[in-house]
């Protein structure tokens, strides 16, 4: 620790002392407190996979996972408090409108909304008859109305994607065009042009709201478009991963600068993983603004997360050196000074990066 390399040589016993509370801190799942810029590891008194997060603001915000793990923290993710008894499946999608009202929805039909605050959860109204099983991956709302709720059935084989337009109370059937491949990923970059990623390497574009879809395929067809993100109506990111993977499997970062008319394969935008060979899952991203965006992802094979960020809108992305952890899946941003950047992951990662 360069700071104390002078000091600890003029005090040897002093330095020793720190040394041992610092160790016994950690022995008690004490959280390490870092320089405003490190990322750390947080939130140690739950525990779980985590597949997804949602931060409506700097300090509250909600982590779900496999077999019904989910937590809550009001504190930015310094603690998480358990919330339990809601279901055994996977919760693979997550998305807080404030701190009070949220929804959750994973295998096997499983949608929950709650509006105090994860204190009580509800179905929301659904008017269609869905599959089963019916497995979400993916919540996004474009304004505190409108909102879509993505999902794949028949083992992922055909998808579903729901609409509401009253905050979430009711979900209307709105995948007309939508014909292939389980739903995972959204993003609207108005009220009328919006995006859908799935399995088989396809993306779906509508121009009207989400009434009628397009799709092209754009990646391997193993492959599963993960997270969009645009920095303006033109210029928007897809981060790949591999569902299946097989040697000579290679993920990448997708980029568009006509709206989504043509998408290109960028391999050569994010470092070389640096941290084993294999294959490297893109699992989500995420901008502040045209400028500052982080992704995060990680080693399929070794179970090891990774973060890359952006300075320069994407021409350019560089290692986030984080904690040793399991691969990173789930992001989200709060926008403040400092910005924070909070990400979850397998073996009980969760990181913030303030």
């Amino acid at each position: 620790m360069k700071p104390f390399s002078s000091f600890k040589k003029k005090f040897p016993l002093f330095y020793l002392c720190l040394l041992l509370t610092m160790m016994t801190c950690l022995g008690t799942s004490c959280r390490c407190h870092r320089q405003p810029d490190d990322p750390s590891p947080s939130g140690s008194n739950v525990t779980g996979d985590w597949l997804i997060s949602s931060f409506p603001d700097a300090n509250n915000g909600f982590i779900a996972g496999s077999s019904g793990a989910l937590a809550k923290t009001t504190d930015g993710g310094n603690n998480y408090t358990a919330i339990t008894g809601l279901t055994t499946e996977n919760i693979y999608a997550c998305y807080f409108l404030s701190a009070s009202t949220g929804f959750i929805a994973g295998d096997n039909n499983f949608f929950l909304m709650t509006q105090n605050g994860g204190t009580d959860w509800t179905s929301p109204t659904i008017h269609t008859t869905l599959p089963t099983p019916t497995n979400f991956r993916g919540l996004y709302f474009y304004n505190s109305q409108i909102g879509f709720a993505a999902a794949g059935c028949h083992s992922g084989t055909s998808s579903i994607l729901l609409k509401t337009t009253d905050g979430g109370a009711n979900w209307y059937l709105s995948n007309t065009g939508i014909n292939g491949g389980a739903a995972y990923s959204i993003y609207f970059t108005d009220a009328n042009n919006g995006y859908v990623g799935g399995n088989y390497g396809y993306v779906y574009k509508t121009t009207d709201g989400g009434a009628n879809w397009s799709g092209q395929a754009v990646f391997q067809s193993n492959g599963i478009l993960s997270g969009f993100a645009f920095t303006n109506a033109n210029t928007g990111y897809i981060t790949t991963t591999i569902g299946s993977p097989t040697s000579g499997d290679v993920t990448t970062l997708l980029t568009t600068t006509d709206a989504g008319v043509h998408w290109t394969s960028n391999t050569s935008l994010i470092p070389n993983y640096p941290y084993g060979n294999g294959i490297v899952s893109l699992s989500n991203i995420k901008f502040f603004d045209a400028s500052n965006g982080y992704i995060v992802g990680g080693n399929i094979a070794l179970n090891k997360g990774i973060a890359y960020t952006t300075t320069n809108g994407g021409a350019n992305w560089n290692v986030v050196t984080t904690p040793d952890c399991g691969r990173l899946i789930g992001l989200s941003l709060n926008a403040g000074t400092p910005n924070k950047v909070y990400t979850v992951g397998l073996n009980n990662a969760k990181i913030k990066i303030q």
